[in-house]
């Protein structure tokens, strides 16, 4: 910042090769407030504001249960994708709560983080809704 400064006394044009910020904490005066500088790739995305809650949903189109043991003439290769498993948030199994307690355990266990579970849980729930599906037992 000083080298800077001298070169503008001096007549010298400071030049940067590319978008420069400088933030300075000076005790007494408090922090400052920042402004972000633009992203060449447009990677970061505003903040609007708080986000919305979401509601549980079950959209009978992704992965329609079928009668157990009824057999599909040909083999589907599915693949869910985030937005199907949100689709289908409002699902419900029946083994879904004892393989929540065995996620949380494992978890537990291996000494990971409380979101392991929560995304072992998303994943289970993707593959029994395609257990469904296909009218497997």
């Amino acid at each position: 910042m000083i080298a800077v400064r001298e070169e503008i006394r001096a007549g010298i044009e400071a030049v940067f090769p590319g978008p420069t910020q400088l933030h300075i904490y000076v005790l007494g005066l408090g922090r400052q407030g920042a402004r972000n500088l633009p992203h060449p790739r447009g990677a970061a995305t505003p903040y609007l504001g708080p986000r919305e809650v979401r509601q549980l949903v079950d959209d009978p189109r992704i992965c329609p249960a079928v009668m157990r043991g009824q057999l599909t003439l040909f083999p589907v290769r599915r693949r869910l994708e985030r937005s199907d498993a949100r689709r289908i948030s409002g699902r419900t199994w029946s083994e879904e709560e004892v393989l929540q307690a065995l996620a949380g355990q494992r978890a537990a266990n291996a000494g990971l983080s409380g979101t392991w579970p929560k995304m072992v849980l998303r994943l289970i729930r993707c593959a029994l809704a395609i257990r469904d599906a296909e009218g497997r037992n």
